[in-house]
């Protein structure tokens, strides 16, 4: 499985630490432990986090070859925070992922799917290098996951990345954005979905609803729900993008939709029980989540 990921790679500031993050940057980094070739396009500072964050990059054996290093802006910072169990994130203005400039893929490289949010489109140039990348890429599959954060998008992007993909993946407050924008009156889950889903030519959407599972709709396959797994709750950075990368890897590599959504459950639980958003997965771990 070859993925390509577009965004942001930045660094989580904690009161006493600072962490690696950044969900395109966890979500190549959990495809590259589960086994998949990944692929981050991206920037970073010409600074010592950015030379860092190259580092951490290629110790989780992300493919650094489209990560450009910006003379202009600094990496990436985000302050993160609690209210109550719920992450907070204080990001930083403006950082070398707002400057991406476009560079082709070498002719060798084609990709199953390309990976892209919100945060990355929050300034025009980041925004337009998606623009031709989607334009000129060979991609099998273009994944949205929204990732709203503080006031960094607008319904006219949010809307474009809906009906330029193929699988979108929300979270409760995203969820409840998009059912806003796109007028969808629907109350219960399984409706709302398909609604959004046939309004926008989306063929799968996934929500998930922290505390309470998972569920996707699939315009070809119906509906599916996947319960919560049993854990101890330490932080919630990463858990989506760990729960999406889990999910499409294993749909990916033939799994059904309910199996896909059973192993990106077992990840993603693992991950809210550590502190960091792409901890190193024990033996037992990576023999729960072996491709079936």
């Amino acid at each position: 499985m070859n993925v390509l990921a577009f965004g942001e790679i930045l660094f989580d500031c904690y009161p006493t630490d600072e962490k690696i993050g950044g969900a395109p940057f966890n979500f190549c980094a959990h495809l590259a432990q589960l086994g998949a070739n990944s692929y981050l396009y991206s920037a970073v500072g010409n600074d010592n986090l950015g030379k860092k964050a190259l580092e951490k990059a290629l110790f989780f054996g992300v493919n650094t070859r489209y990560i450009q290093t910006s003379k202009a802006h600094p990496t990436g910072i985000c302050k993160v925070s609690y209210q109550g169990d719920t992450p907070t994130y204080d990001l930083s203005r403006i950082s070398a992922y707002d400057a991406i400039s476009f560079q082709p893929l070498l002719p060798t490289h084609s990709f199953d799917l390309l990976y892209f949010g919100t945060l990355a489109l929050r300034e025009e140039r980041s925004e337009k290098t998606l623009e031709q990348l989607l334009s000129h890429g060979k991609f099998g599959t273009v994944f949205f996951d929204i990732n709203l954060r503080q006031n960094y998008f607008s319904k006219e992007t949010v809307e474009k990345g809906l009906v330029a993909s193929d699988i979108v993946k929300m979270n409760r407050e995203e969820f409840a954005y998009v059912k806003e924008i796109s007028a969808t009156k629907a109350t219960d889950n399984q409706t709302a979905l398909q609604k959004i889903s046939t309004l926008y030519g989306i063929k799968t959407a996934i929500l998930t609803l922290d505390k309470e599972g998972a569920c996707v709709y699939d315009k070809e396959k119906g509906f599916f729900f996947a319960p919560p797994k049993e854990t101890s709750f330490v932080s919630a950075v990463g858990a989506g993008d760990s729960f999406c990368a889990c999910f499409l890897y294993h749909l990916f590599h033939g799994a059904s939709i309910l199996t896909a959504l059973d192993k990106a459950s077992t990840l993603s639980s693992y991950v809210v029980s550590r502190e960091e958003a792409v901890p190193a997965y024990p033996d037992w771990l990576k023999q729960e989540l072996k491709s079936v």
